[in-house]
């Protein structure tokens, strides 16, 4: 009875012993600083759903712009700062789209706040974008004033594989004990963006020469990519109405590239689209840069639907 009893003590020290350890380790089996997880944040939802494909249960993220919201107007909440709170890195897409995200350092001292385009190549604005059309704007506030740079890099398959890496590189530096999981996690995610630009490119090449006018200037990595001719563009920046001669000059667009709908955008008001629109006897279909809503919730289902927005008006 007496070796029993002894046996049975082993036993529950073990027990202890292990439960202990597990409080230490995470699923992956790797200390991990008291059973906390990395936290890190994305402004928008496409760097937010490409940070989670490569976070895996690693790390866990947190999405700052809500969907629907356009980054170009937004301003940070007292509640986006506490969500933040203990997040080791803030993802950005930077080049004023959305740089208001520097601001949270404000208010949290260990955040880093990283942009995600290093390696890529941007597209420089045009004199028009820069210049905001001369002095005709000049005295008018607008919403939003573009950088010198398109910043909606993301919407390349390419440069979302850049975003990818630079992500990766980030999270391993900031996490070295999940590096093999970050590693392994990008290679899977290399590979599934590979197949979506094969398909997309394959599913658009069913159009000959497709030419778009879309409502805001946000596609241009976009076109360049798949082979797509941006015609004109409604608002040349968000809050910036066109001009009379804008519109006049639109419509020959329209007519010289045999456009066969506009685009608007879901995080913008497309009342202003919609008589122009009749003018000229067009429908309107929706593009999305953003995406985070019902049938564009991961950045393939978002690059898909803007391909398929486009064969579905052709």
């Amino acid at each position: 009875m007496k070796n029993n009893n002894i046996v049975i003590t082993i036993l529950i020290v073990i027990a202890i012993g292990v439960a202990i350890w597990l409080l230490f380790v995470d699923t992956n089996g790797v200390n991990n600083n008291n059973g906390d997880k990395l936290t890190v944040g994305a402004t928008i939802f496409p760097l937010y759903d490409i940070t989670r494909e490569i976070a895996g249960s690693s790390a866990d993220v947190i999405q700052i712009l809500p969907a629907g919201a356009s980054p170009h107007t937004y301003e940070l909440t007292p509640s986006d700062i506490k969500n933040l709170d203990g997040a080791d890195t803030v993802f950005k897409i930077g080049n004023s789209l959305d740089d208001w995200a520097d601001d949270i350092t404000d208010s949290l001292d260990d955040v880093t706040v990283k942009s995600v385009d290093s390696g890529i190549t941007l597209i420089k604005f045009a004199d028009e974008h820069e210049h905001e059309h001369g002095d005709e704007h000049e005295d008018e506030e607008h919403e939003h004033e573009h950088g010198d740079h398109d910043p909606h890099y993301w919407l390349s398959v390419d440069n979302a594989k850049k975003i990818a890496n630079n992500i990766a590189t980030q999270l391993k530096t900031s996490d070295p004990d999940n590096a093999d999981n970050y590693e392994t996690n990008l290679n899977s995610y290399l590979e599934e963006l590979d197949e979506l630009k094969t398909e997309v490119k394959e599913s658009l090449s069913s159009i000959e020469s497709p030419a778009i006018i879309t409502f805001h200037d946000s596609y241009a990595y976009f076109a360049e990519e798949f082979g797509i001719t941006i015609a004109g563009v409604f608002q040349v920046s968000p809050g910036t109405e066109p001009t009379p001669g804008q519109l006049t000059e639109l419509q020959e667009l329209v007519d010289e590239y045999s456009v066969p709908a506009l685009f608007s955008e879901p995080q913008m008001s497309d009342d202003v689209i919609k008589p122009f629109a009749d003018d000229v006897e067009l429908p309107v279909y929706e593009m999305d840069p953003l995406g985070g809503v019902s049938g564009r919730q991961s950045y393939v289902e978002l690059i898909k639907y803007n391909a398929d927005t486009i064969i579905n008006a052709y």
